[in-house]
């Protein structure tokens, strides 16, 4: 009887993995959002703008209001860019549950900015949002004369630190430990 049980258990399991590798994954897609109404940042405090989620215009400031929040603009293009994105998957998987918030921010050159993004993130177990890069906020934040530029912000929305080029795991974990306290 337990034998039966157990093949019949294995059968089930191997049946959820089948069905899973093999169904519309459209439900798993990385959030990728078009980013709309830039407003500058005041003093050292970050740019707002707006993005539509579920048919709702929602702030990026309120959405991250009280976690610091790393925001890298990188490019699906950029060597550099793609070396650091395994680092940040991990940053991300090791701060999940804290006050913390990663953010990408594509500066895309593709014509279907979004699909390429979202193509590229699952294809490369991207596990944090995107937003596609307009010129207004990449201007709200001083110009980003390269890629990638990340910056760490404190959970008042300022900025603590703006980093140009790559970096690894621990360089991220320094500048973030020091402001996640």
């Amino acid at each position: 009887m337990k034998k039966i049980i157990f093949t019949s258990f294995i059968a089930i399991v191997f049946a959820v993995t089948v069905f899973n590798a093999f169904s519309d994954k459209s439900d798993s897609k990385v959030a990728v959002y078009n980013i709309s109404q830039v407003v500058p940042g005041k003093n050292n405090s970050i740019p707002d703008f707006k993005f539509e989620k579920d048919g709702k215009f929602i702030s990026f400031k309120e959405f991250v209001k009280g976690k610091v929040v790393f925001i890298n603009f990188w490019g699906t293009w950029c060597p550099p860019c793609r070396r650091e994105i395994p680092d940040i998957i991990e940053i991300n998987k090791e701060l999940s549950g804290k006050d913390f918030i990663v953010v990408g921010i594509a500066m895309e050159r593709a014509s279907d900015p979004i699909s390429q993004v979202q193509s590229f993130a699952e294809k490369n177990g991207i596990n944090y949002i995107n937003f596609i890069n307009i010129p207004e906020l990449s201007e709200a934040y001083g110009g980003i004369p390269a890629v990638p530029t990340t910056f760490i912000v404190d959970k008042n929305g300022n900025i603590a630190e703006k980093i140009v080029g790559m970096r690894d795991k621990a360089g991220f974990m320094q500048s973030i430990n020091r402001v996640l306290k």
